[in-house]
């Protein structure tokens, strides 16, 4: 088989099988993601020519010209209906390059199954402040914001901006106006494009992963001036996330930080992604919700006490890891298996040993 047709095979594979991730390394066979697990596609092996070329047909010019300077690269393309994001890089001197397979159309939150139902509504509800998806890659953080950017599309007259690296799903404006910005096409930086975000008066503001203190910032000051901010952060629990933010700035400028995070955080939404007892995986959420117990902790700097407020305000749509992932065993949506396993692993991670990041990714 030409190594263009295994390209081609490999993606129309991972689509039929609803994988998530497609790896192509040159000098090594494709591998698929279904389900969190790993598996060969066919037995040819990539060629290093072959996999540029085909990279080159995917890249914009500015792309192509950091790759070749052996820079990594993110890049977006459509195969058929569905879109893909992709990361192409350099492994002992031969290209490589994964690619995130995203469905056709944005999913509805109905369609995701989400057991936040509760704190759902009420993140839709907010007009100004901020809100933070974390959780490890491969989480899920992404597809639940496209939803709740959506479902605001659906039912909201408001201007959403987007600012993204890269455009990873594309929105049809229903009842909103929508404007998305992809990093190196539309803008330079993440920076210079938050603080021109302030000027172009938008409702609803996606900033992607904050990933930096600058970021950090002009976020915050979006917040704070009425927008509503949507963001990601890489922790691997709700309660962590204040205290990544914290960790960005010097120690002299923590405490006002602190505060500024305590008025403008609205909620923090820290998702799992669990083989579900049927096949595929499910989102075990945890859910941090702004009540005035939350904001003075987060202004005193109590991060490890936000759990117990969580658990004591279940009512109010609050809740634990542990819980969640209780409660999808409950639902027999998880086995037993799964849920003594994620046991297992959490205990690991309090005690200072083996992590569960290879379980759930």
């Amino acid at each position: 088989m030409a190594m263009a047709a295994l390209f081609h095979e490999a993606l129309a594979a991972g689509c039929r099988q609803k994988a998530s991730d497609l790896y192509l390394t040159a000098g090594q066979r494709v591998w698929l993601r279904v389900d969190g697990q790993l598996m060969p596609f066919g037995a040819e092996r990539v060629e290093s020519s072959a996999l540029l070329a085909w990279l080159e047909e995917k890249l914009g010019a500015s792309s192509l010209m950091r790759l070749q300077a052996r820079e990594e690269v993110d890049f977006a393309f459509s195969h058929g209906s569905w879109r893909l994001r992709g990361n192409a890089f350099w492994q002992r001197g031969e290209p490589a390059a994964v690619l995130r397979f995203l469905p056709p159309a944005v999913p509805s939150l109905a369609t995701l199954n989400l057991p936040a139902r509760t704190a759902l509504a009420r993140i839709l509800a907010l007009t100004s402040g901020l809100v933070l998806v974390c959780g490890p890659t491969g989480s899920g953080k992404t597809t639940t914001l496209a939803a709740c950017l959506d479902a605001i599309n659906q039912n909201e007259a408001r201007h959403i901006l987007t600012l993204e690296d890269p455009v990873e799903y594309v929105f049809t404006p229903a009842r909103s106006l929508i404007n998305q910005r992809e990093l190196g096409r539309d803008f330079c930086s993440f920076p210079a494009a938050l603080r021109s975000a302030l000027r172009e008066m938008p409702d609803v503001l996606l900033v992607g992963e904050l990933r930096d203190r600058a970021a950090l910032t002009t976020a915050l000051m979006a917040a704070e001036s009425g927008m509503l901010v949507f963001g990601t952060l890489h922790t691997r629990l709700a309660a962590e996330a204040p205290a990544r933010i914290e960790s960005f700035y010097e120690q002299e400028e923590r405490a006002c930080v602190r505060e500024q995070v305590a008025r403008v955080l609205q909620a923090v939404l820290a998702q799992k992604l669990l083989p579900a007892s049927g096949g595929g995986r499910v989102a075990a959420v945890e859910v941090l919700l702004r009540e005035l117990s939350v904001c003075s902790l987060i202004r005193q700097g109590k991060y490890e006490q936000l759990p117990s407020v969580m658990m004591r305000c279940q009512q109010a749509g609050m809740q634990t890891m542990e819980r969640a992932v209780a409660q999808l065993y409950q639902e027999g949506r998880i086995t037993a298996k799964t849920r003594e396993r994620y046991q297992r692993e959490e205990r690991g991670e309090r005690e200072g040993g083996m992590t569960g990041g290879t379980f759930f990714v």
